[in-house]
């Protein structure tokens, strides 16, 4: 901004990064406990990619670079899902394991914002990502928490990320009739953001439609 030096807060986070840094990827936490984690890579992919966007500094691209890496030759599963924990050396655990579609549709969209800034390709194959997202909808069209182990939940931020998945896949010419982002995007209105409160939103139904949530968390 204006008038306002960044320049101490830059060498915070890349003190802190610098601090949680591990052999392949980052720590999720000073104390380096295990299991090493899928959606905090996500997060600083998606993190790191917009503060190279916003200063163009090479380091912050470097961040991004790896967390691709990761997500390529250790997260994405070969049938389009993500796995979500690893042991300390990114061997996917076998017990315990969760495989959510929201994750899947979320590092589709950043996979697209990737190439959208450094005008590079990703590597990824988003088509079979994609074709992941379609098996997964439920009666709704809408997308269930967890796939394996299969939950009859839906949150709302999963559409969401389906919605943003949706948005860019159709930069690439890739587009499906009962899942257009006009489609989903009624279907979220409908199905969480029609209220009592203005402004309000519901968090979670059951996978037949029925109102599991009684709050909003932020």
């Amino acid at each position: 901004a204006r008038g306002i030096d960044l320049a101490p807060e830059l060498r915070f986070l890349k003190q802190s990064l610098d601090e949680l840094k591990a052999a392949e990827g980052w720590y999720e936490n000073p104390m380096h406990a295990p299991p090493r984690r899928q959606v905090s890579h996500m997060h600083l992919f998606n993190a790191s990619l917009e503060m190279y966007a916003a200063t163009g500094e090479s380091d912050w691209r470097d961040v991004a670079e790896e967390c691709l890496e990761i997500f390529i030759t250790r997260i994405a599963a070969p049938d389009g899902s993500v796995r979500e924990y690893f042991d300390a050396d990114w061997r996917p655990l076998t017990g315990g394991q969760r495989f959510e579609p929201g994750h899947s549709a979320e590092w589709l969209s950043l996979l697209h914002r990737y190439e959208c800034v450094t005008e590079a390709p990703a590597g990824a194959d988003i088509g079979v990502m994609f074709q992941y997202l379609l098996h997964s909808v439920d009666e709704y069209g809408l997308l269930p928490d967890c796939t394996d182990p299969r939950e009859r939940t839906r949150r709302l931020w999963p559409q969401t990320s389906f919605l943003k998945a949706l948005l860019a896949l159709r930069h690439y010419g890739v587009v499906h009739p009962g899942c257009s982002p006009e489609t989903v995007m009624n279907r979220i209105f409908s199905e969480y953001l029609t209220t009592q409160v203005a402004g309000g939103w519901y968090d979670q139904r059951s996978c037949e439609g029925k109102l599991i949530s009684d709050r909003m968390p932020s």
